[in-house]
């Protein structure tokens, strides 16, 4: 298995595929069609993972607020997220789009001090920094 940061970069590199072949599929399909399409192959998959690993599950106690979390972040951050993709991406291009939806990091720093209370070294404040700069240049 990978080290935890390397598998952070395949997961990046991952999602960077998703606007592209999104992009590619809007123009033979609707929005619709392929969140219909993409979101049964994520059940179908989850479902799969899940009968894996149904020993483990079956063991965790899922308390009120946690069902909430995992009804409301998937429809907020998959399903919402999405949909706006599949918006931003009918009128503009691929690379411009994922320059602004991949400034994510950016997000995610600001709600983790928040939320979290983390706290950030220099060097990662330089980083954002320019994540902001180079989504500014490319958008």
């Amino acid at each position: 298995m990978l080290p935890p940061l390397a598998l952070a970069l395949v997961v990046a590199a991952l999602w960077g595929i998703q606007p592209l072949m999104f992009k590619h599929l809007l123009s033979k399909l609707s929005a619709s069609t392929i969140m219909l399409f993409t979101s049964s192959i994520n059940f179908f998959l989850a479902a799969a993972l899940y009968l894996v690993e149904r020993k483990q599950v079956v063991s965790e106690r899922i308390e009120l607020y946690d069902i909430a979390i995992l009804v409301f972040v998937p429809a907020a951050t998959v399903f919402g997220a999405n949909v706006l993709l599949l918006q931003a991406l009918r009128g503009n291009s691929a690379s411009t789009v994922s320059a602004l939806i991949y400034s994510a990091p950016v997000f995610t720093v600001a709600l983790s001090y928040v939320f979290l209370g983390e706290r950030l070294r220099p060097a990662q404040l330089a980083g954002i920094a320019a994540i902001v700069g180079g989504v500014m240049l490319v958008a």
